[in-house]
């Protein structure tokens, strides 16, 4: 999240899109875009990633108007370009103010077209099928305008209607089969990902402000995980005195039981 009080990693890396949008629905409308920070801050946790063969890609989403010192702008693209990183831009609502500064960092990051810069204007009142048909359009896929071709548009909505339908099959199967020690596995693997403090101040071309809101984002999500990880051994912990309270009041049930049937048979024996 680039707005608000601080800069904020919603959610580490991830497979999971439940979670993904889950984390999207929480932010909330607040504070001034830092553009630099955010960038910097992403290329950390693309740093970290735990497949390194995969390539490194951006998303920046730009809604409102922002400032920005441009010298450090261009070198922060030129950072990013330097670390194999690409950037896709995509500018909404205020596309005429922020134009500039955004090719700055456009050009600054591009290497042999790897990134991409698309303007939604105010109007477009769908901007995901706005973005996927610019996407789409690129002269990289040679298939002309999306729009022109039924037959594909309908291939591409079955594909991506099969896919969701995949993907909350295979989300249902893993959420039963794990159950909570899943939530445990990705907190301790998320954590393994991230930077530790001595690399963050170890690291060149970034300021000592920025290293020292790096490193408080770092230790907020430190002691967040912490607190999720006490409340899941809590819950586990009740959990299992249930078991062995239900366990003993059934042992319990079961001596009771012995006992009636010993009493009948003393009383039988003593009418013969």
């Amino acid at each position: 999240m680039m707005a608000g009080d601080k800069i904020k990693v919603k959610v580490s890396l991830t497979n999971d899109i439940g979670q993904l949008l889950s984390c999207i629905h929480d932010i909330k409308l607040d504070g001034t875009c830092d553009i630099i920070r955010s960038l910097l801050i992403a290329q950390l946790a693309l740093k970290h990633r735990v497949d390194k063969n995969l390539d490194q890609k951006i998303i920046l989403f730009i809604g409102s108007p922002f400032h920005v010192n441009e010298k450090q702008l261009i070198n922060t693209g030129k950072q990013l370009k330097k670390n194999n990183i690409s950037v896709d831009i995509i500018s909404f609502g205020n596309i005429d103010k922020n134009r500039d500064k955004l090719m700055m960092l456009f050009e600054s990051v591009n290497n042999n077209d790897n990134c991409r810069f698309i303007e939604c204007p105010e109007y477009e009142n769908n901007l995901s099928k706005f973005v996927l048909n610019s996407f789409l359009n690129n002269n990289d896929f040679n298939i002309g305008n999306i729009q022109d071709d039924d037959q594909l548009l309908n291939a591409m909505q079955l594909s991506l209607e099969e896919s969701q339908h995949m993907d909350k099959n295979l989300n249902t199967t893993n959420n039963i089969n794990t159950g909570s020690n899943h939530h445990t596995n990705n907190i301790t693997t998320n954590n393994n990902d991230l930077p530790t403090i001595e690399e963050i101040e170890n690291m060149k071309d970034i300021d000592n402000e920025l290293k020292e809101a790096l490193i408080l984002s770092l230790r907020e999500y430190t002691e967040k995980n912490k607190l999720e990880n006490k409340d899941t051994t809590s819950n586990n912990n009740n959990n299992n005195n249930e078991s062995n309270n239900n366990n003993n009041e059934s042992n319990n049930n079961n001596n009771e039981s012995n006992n009636n049937n010993n009493d009948i048979q003393a009383e039988k024996y003593q009418d013969e």
